[in-house]
């Protein structure tokens, strides 16, 4: 099951394995209310060791303040995916996340 949604220009589906772990993301990343036509596709894999593993670089997650960006941000990597901030990102024109 993926849970599609659009942020400006950029649509994605993001496919959970994980029965739970896709309930808290689809709680805060709820479907997109305009349709979704060509999604990039983010899969999230459960890895031998318990931790979670995905096949983005990265993942930046906007929105208004109260709406589960930095509790989102914390569930994830409580379930080790890594942390940058919950604040300010800069990206190099590489993608390089600084």
């Amino acid at each position: 099951m993926s849970l599609t949604g659009r942020l400006l220009d950029y649509e994605d589906a993001i496919d959970v394995a994980d029965e739970a772990l896709r309930q808290h993301i689809g709680a805060v990343l709820v479907d997109s209310l305009t349709d979704v036509v060509a999604p990039e596709l983010i899969e999230i894999r459960s890895a031998s060791d318990g931790r979670y593993d995905m096949d983005v670089a990265g993942v930046l997650l906007v929105g208004p303040s109260g709406s589960g960006k930095t509790t989102a941000s914390v569930g994830a990597a409580l379930r080790g995916f890594g942390y940058v901030t919950d604040d300010i990102v800069a990206a190099g024109a590489a993608g390089v996340i600084r």
